[in-house]
C-alpha cells in the first residue's frame, strides 16, 4: 500500500469514528426510558379496558368543549428542532435534540426575554421559526424575569396554558387566575371538565375530560398542562398504577391546590389553527376535513367549518355532514340553544310527541320558555319534522330577542307584508343573516338545508360575538 494510500485510509476511519462519536449522545438520549414506556403500555391497556367496558365521558356545553381544543392545540402540536435547544433549566432529560420530533409546545418563562406561544407568536408562526435556521429559536434563550432561568426562546407556561385554554384576554399568572374564577371545594368528586387545579405561585393543571362507569362512579380524569419539558396530557385513572385517580387528591388538593372554575367557561370560542388541526376540524385553508361529502371549494364551506369547529354541529356519521340534507325542528332547537351555551332551564314543554329523556329535551323546554319556539298545534311540537327557512329565520330572530328591523321591505316576491315571518325576516336581510335563493324569491316553505343552516348560525353568531377568546 502507498503512503498517500494509508493516509487516506487513516482519514476515512478518523472520519467515522468521529461521527459515530458525535452520534453516541443521540442515540443514548433517544434510547426509551423503561419506565414511561411501561406507563405507556399500561395507558393503553386501561383505555382499551375503558372501552370495552362502555366508559362514559362528562357532557359539556359547547363553551367548554372549546377550552378543551384550545388546550390539546398547545398538547398536540408537533415540531421538530433543525438544532439542539436545551430546554428549561438545561435539566436532564429536557434537551430537544435536533432532528427528532416532539409534541406539545416546549416549556420556558418568556417574562424577561423570548416570546409566549401563542400569545405573542401564534401556533403557525411557532412553527415556521421552528423550520428557520436562523430564527431566535437557535440563536437567543428566553430568561426568566424572577427566576433567571433558561429555556427555549418560543415557549409556553402553565399559567399562560391556562389563559389561553380559557379565552382569557391576555395572560395571566397562578396569582391572578383566581380574579376569572370561582373557587370550588378540594374534593376530586367536585371536578369538572375545564376546570383549572392551581397552586399560587407554583403550577397550575387543566381538567380535560372526566370518565364515569355505568353505576356514575368516576373512573378517570384526564390533566392537560404546560410543563417541563413540554406541554403533555396525562390521565389518573382508578386501579392504575402509576397514576392513580387518589394522586389528584393526595398530592394536589390535599396539598394546597384550589379547584377553580372560569366564570365564563360556556362563552369560550375556539379559532382552527392550520399549525395543528384537530380531529373534526374544518378548514378551506389546510384541507382538514373529516367529511367525504363536503367539498372546501363550496360557498358553505366556510360556515361548515365555523359550526362544526365551534360544537353547534357534527357530521350525520365519521365521514359525513350533508350538507343538502334536511334540518329537523329538534336538530334547530339544539343549534339555538348550544349556541346560547347551553342554559339551563325547568319546568316542563305541553307536547305529547316529545318525551322527557328525547336528546333534545333541555333546548327544547329552554326554548320554549323563552318564547323562541312554539308548536305545530295545540299538543305538538313535532320534532323530526324539517324545519323551513322561514322557521329558522323566525327562531333566529326570536333567540336575537326580537330586534325590530330599520327596513320595511325585503325585495322577495314570494312573501307579503302580513306574512307570520315578515317582521323576522327584515331583520335577517337587514344584517345579513340570510339571502334568497334567486333575487328575488325567499322560499319560505322550502326545508332548510343542514348547509343553509349552518350559514345562518355562522352570521347570527359573528353578529353578536357569541364565542370569546382568539
Amino acid at each position: 500500500m502507498s503512503r498517500r494510500g494509508f493516509k487516506t485510509r487513516c482519514a476515512a476511519l478518523l472520519l467515522i469514528l468521529s461521527l459515530a462519536a458525535a452520534l453516541l449522545p443521540l442515540a443514548a438520549a433517544a434510547e426509551p426510558d423503561p419506565t414511561e414506556e411501561a406507563s405507556q403500555q399500561e395507558e393503553s391497556a386501561m383505555e382499551e379496558a375503558l372501552r370495552a367496558s362502555g366508559a362514559i365521558h362528562a357532557e359539556v356545553s359547547p363553551g367548554v368543549r372549546n377550552i378543551v381544543k384550545r388546550a390539546c392545540q398547545l398538547t398536540d402540536i408537533v415540531w421538530t428542532p433543525l438544532r439542539n435547544i436545551e430546554g428549561w433549566k438545561n435539566y436532564s432529560g429536557n434537551r430537544f435534540l435536533a432532528g427528532r420530533s416532539y409534541t406539545g409546545l416546549p416549556y420556558a418563562q418568556p417574562h424577561r426575554s423570548g416570546s409566549y406561544v401563542p400569545w405573542q407568536t401564534s401556533l403557525t408562526e411557532f412553527l415556521r421559526q421552528v423550520a428557520n435556521p436562523d430564527s431566535a429559536m437557535y440563536s437567543a434563550q428566553a430568561i426568566s424575569q424572577v427566576q433567571k432561568n433558561p429555556g427555549p426562546y418560543y415557549a409556553c407556561e402553565c399559567s399562560a396554558f391556562v389563559s389561553w385554554a380559557w379565552g382569557l384576554p391576555q395572560r395571566e399568572t397562578t396569582h391572578t387566575l383566581p380574579q376569572y374564577s370561582t373557587v370550588i371545594g378540594g374534593s376530586i368528586s367536585n371536578l369538572q371538565v375545564g376546570d383549572c387545579l392551581n397552586l399560587e405561585g407554583k403550577h397550575a393543571r387543566l381538567v380535560t375530560d372526566i370518565t364515569y362507569d355505568a353505576h356514575g362512579s368516576l373512573t378517570g380524569i384526564e390533566i392537560c398542562e404546560e410543563t417541563p419539558p413540554a406541554a403533555r396530557r396525562i390521565w389518573y385513572r382508578e386501579g392504575s398504577s402509576s397514576h392513580p385517580l387518589t394522586e389528584l387528591q393526595t398530592d394536589f388538593l390535599d396539598k394546597g391546590y384550589v379547584i377553580l372554575r372560569s366564570k365564563t367557561r360556556d362563552l369560550v370560542g375556539y379559532s382552527h389553527s392550520c399549525a395543528v388541526p384537530l380531529t373534526g376540524d374544518v378548514c378551506p385553508v389546510c384541507g382538514a376535513n373529516p367529511y367525504r361529502d363536503l367539498p372546501l371549494n363550496r360557498w358553505y364551506a366556510g360556515a361548515v367549518a365555523y359550526v362544526c369547529n365551534q360544537g353547534l354541529m357534527s357530521g350525520t356519521s365519521a365521514d359525513t355532514f350533508s350538507p343538502n340534507a334536511e334540518i329537523t325542528r329538534a336538530m334547530a332547537v339544539m343549534m339555538l340553544w348550544r349556541m346560547e351555551h347551553s342554559p339551563d332551564s325547568v319546568g316542563t314543554v305541553p307536547f305529547r310527541d316529545v318525551k322527557t329523556d328525547a336528546y333534545y329535551y333541555a333546548a327544547l323546554r329552554w326554548a320554549w320558555a323563552r318564547g323562541i319556539v312554539s308548536g305545530t298545534g295545540a299538543d305538538r311540537f313535532s320534532p323530526k319534522a324539517p324545519c323551513t327557512r322561514a322557521q329558522l329565520v323566525t327562531f333566529l330572530w326570536q333567540t336575537a330577542g326580537k330586534p325590530n328591523p330599520k327596513q320595511s321591505s325585503c325585495g322577495f316576491r314570494d312573501v307579503k307584508p302580513g306574512d307570520w315571518y315578515y317582521k323576522a325576516l327584515l331583520w335577517a336581510v337587514e344584517n345579513g343573516v340570510v339571502s334568497g335563493k334567486s333575487a328575488d324569491r325567499f322560499c319560505p316553505k322550502d326545508h332548510a338545508t343542514r348547509a343553509e343552516t349552518a350559514a345562518m348560525f355562522q352570521a347570527v353568531c359573528q353578529l353578536r360575538g357569541s364565542f370569546m377568546g382568539r
